[in-house]
């Protein structure tokens, strides 16, 4: 399939449309994350955004973000500029949900959140247009495949997904958040680990690496 290098106009009406919306009654200063398609082939769905995501305009910059990149790099992807350049980064919500009543903690986006954005979502897909899908975290699994799924049942090998209009390969990984225990087990760190193995191939395979 042919690309262009970057879409001009589009992507960047797409972007200040995204980064206008107020349909959410949110914390004063959220405002929704989004970036310009570049010409990534590979698209990424995360939940939402944290603090220093809305802080930087940047998804997945913060704590999180460094364990992302970290995995990336350790699968022979590059460094977080390369990756960046080859895989556009969405979420389910576009902007930081707020801390949990009580908590310092951020509270996951809340189903309103996430039907308003549905659109934004579906939005920077048809621009992308993926072969590739990398889901990240059981609530981006979730919308990916249109049904409630779990991590046990998903990540691992990848999987062949209708989403957004035709079909794709997904990879589903964990939420790489520091709160997320998912990962203490052996099972889950081996099915993390074949996760990582697929993407990697898929990835060289795009991008035309020797294989690691």
């Amino acid at each position: 399939m042919t690309r262009r290098a970057d879409t001009g106009p589009e992507a960047g009406r797409l972007v200040r449309a995204i980064r206008r919306c107020r349909a959410c009654d949110l914390p004063s200063e959220s405002k929704p994350v989004a970036v310009e398609f570049t010409g990534q082939r590979f698209f990424l769905l995360g939940q939402a955004p944290g603090k220093e995501e809305i802080r930087r305009g940047l998804p997945f910059c913060g704590p999180a973000g460094r364990n992302l990149f970290r995995w990336f790099a350790e699968a022979g992807m590059g460094d977080e500029v390369t990756v960046r350049s080859r895989l556009f980064f969405c979420a389910v919500a576009h902007c930081w949900p707020g801390t949990r009543p009580g908590s310092s903690d951020d509270r996951p986006p809340s189903p309103a959140m996430r039907r308003a954005c549905s659109a934004h979502v579906l939005a920077e897909l048809a621009l992308v247009d993926p072969d590739w899908v990398v889901a990240v975290g059981a609530m981006a699994a979730t919308a990916v495949f249109g049904r409630a799924v779990g991590l046990a049942d998903t990540v691992g090998p990848a999987h062949r997904v209708a989403w957004g209009g035709r079909e794709r390969s997904v990879i589903v990984l964990p939420h790489p958040s520091g709160l997320s225990r998912w990962l203490h087990a052996e099972a889950h760190r081996r099915a993390h680990a074949e996760a990582m193995q697929a993407l990697a191939r898929a990835w060289a395979e795009t991008w035309g690496l020797p294989p690691r």
